[in-house]
């Protein structure tokens, strides 16, 4: 990696895509681990990274009717999440059974929602749903 990339951190999903409208190069970050190692590497250097982890939206857990998950939302909390056990306890069992605990920062973190290219095996849990705008669609 050579010199600074810029940050910004955005507030809001739509804040976050009128950067990433802006910037013809900017990443969508949340941890950044794979994206740091792919810069390390020198296979990617973006212009922008655009920080989305604060975004409350992108961490909500809506189990009303079918299943709306953020794309931020921890998979432990899915899990672990009352309603899902009760509504869809295939859900919880699965990622009980496939889901692998990455360490970061001394703490577990799994993400539902789709990966980019490169983002590794363990970091890609899909399960029997949809991908939609910002996270899974589970009926």
């Amino acid at each position: 990696m050579t010199g600074p990339v810029a940050f910004r951190r955005a507030e809001s999903v739509e804040e976050a895509c009128a950067l990433l409208a802006e910037h013809e190069d900017a990443r969508i970050v949340s941890g950044g681990t794979a994206l740091a190692i792919l810069m390390r590497q020198g296979l990617v250097r973006p212009e922008l990274l655009i920080g989305v982890r604060h975004i409350p939206r992108l961490r909500e857990i809506e189990p009303d009717g079918v299943l709306r998950l953020g794309a931020g939302v921890p998979l432990r909390a899915v899990e672990h999440h009352p309603a899902i056990q009760e509504r869809w306890p295939l859900v919880a069992e699965t990622l009980r059974k496939v889901a692998t605990p990455r360490p970061q920062y001394g703490h577990h973190r799994w993400r539902p929602g789709p990966r980019r290219p490169g983002a590794g095996p363990a970091g890609d849990v899909r399960g029997a749903g949809r991908a939609g705008a910002g996270g899974q669609h589970i009926e």
